[in-house]
Parts: structure tokens; sequence; C-alpha cells
């Protein structure tokens, strides 16, 4: 029959192999940032606003509507062939 204290030394030298294998990772700080330093982050493009129409992309897939005349607009953006996405 096992005695009590190699059922408690188990028991202990259990808890302490978890202890020592899974250690607290360090902290992370969130970074949070303003507008003001949007020209920083994003490489000095400023934030362009965007003209809405209601004349529909051409060569585009859009989904089934549920209003009469959705509007669109168009992304200007270099990474696009013809300059904007839209």
């Amino acid at each position: 029959m096992v005695s009590k204290t190699h059922i408690l030394l188990a028991v202990g030298l259990g808890l302490l192999l978890i202890g020592v294998s899974a250690p607290a990772q360090d902290e992370q700080w969130l970074q949070y940032h303003s507008a003001r330093e949007l020209g920083l982050l994003g490489g000095g493009m400023q934030p362009q606003p965007l003209e809405i129409s209601s004349e529909k992309p051409l060569g585009v897939g859009l989904p089934q509507f549920k209003v009469e005349n959705p509007f669109f607009a168009k992304w200007p953006t270099p990474m696009a062939k013809n300059g904007t996405f839209g």
C-alpha cells in the first residue's frame, strides 16, 4: 500500500513541475495612436475624401441590394492598375 507521504510527495513534485514549465509571459503594452500621427504611421499618406456616386462600377460582381439606389465610391490607391478600387 502507498503511504500518505508518497502521495503528498508525488502531488508536490507534480505541482512544482507545472509551475516551473509554465512561466508567465512578459507583459505587452498596447500602442494607441492618434490622428496626429497618421502621417508618421502611414508613410506620409494623408486621408482623402471619397467621391460618392450612384454609378455602378463596371466589371464588378455586386450583391443583391435591399435599396433602390445604392451608392458607390472609388477608392484611390496606387495598388490598383487603373489607380482606383471600386
